[in-house]
């Protein structure tokens, strides 16, 4: 393996990009439809089936009512969620210290003040793109933030590369 197959980067994270990348990994999830439309769709459901027959485009209308403020409601619950995510991962130790990475055909090592590990591809289920980071998510709540503004063109090229040819699952990268 050559010094040019490998890919390294020194990237320093910010609260933002701790809440960019919850946020992009809900939205890449269909989970994020179960949570927000599940309880609304029950209690309009509940609402319907528990009105008078005779109401017609009053039950209809005081139905869509319901399901309106119901998912109103879960928007206003779940955004705080996510929030406190976001911060519980940027208060941990070293999470806004520099953090060294190198991707090779065999993996990932990564550095930081806090700890160092070592990883193959084969722990990868996915990644995730967006104007912002990239996202490599190993399992659920596990994923490597590499944020793009610390990082040049072509080591994003590069590195596009490397995940698209080693992750198992899907990885949704830029061009």
């Amino acid at each position: 393996m050559s010094a040019s197959d490998v890919v390294r980067l020194r990237v320093v994270r910010m609260k933002a990009d701790y809440c960019s990348a919850i946020w992009l990994n809900a939205s890449r999830s269909p989970w994020i439809l179960v949570q927000l439309l599940a309880p609304p769709l029950i209690n309009a459901g509940i609402m319907y089936v528990g009105a008078s027959e005779d109401g017609g485009d009053a039950q209809i209308a005081a139905t869509a009512g319901i399901f309106v403020i119901s998912l109103l409601a879960m928007i206003v619950l779940l955004v705080p969620c996510y929030w406190w995510g976001a911060r519980s991962s940027w208060k941990a130790p070293g999470a806004l210290q520099p953090v060294d990475y190198e991707f090779d055909a065999r993996g990932m090592r990564v550095r930081s003040d806090v700890g160092s590990g070592e990883v193959t591809w084969a722990v990868f289920n996915g990644a995730i793109e967006n104007s912002k980071l990239i996202l490599l998510k190993q399992r659920p709540g596990l994923l490597h933030i590499i944020t793009k503004r610390d990082v040049t063109p072509e080591c994003l090229q590069q590195l596009r590369s490397l995940v698209r040819s080693h992750v198992v699952g899907p990885a949704r990268l830029s061009a």
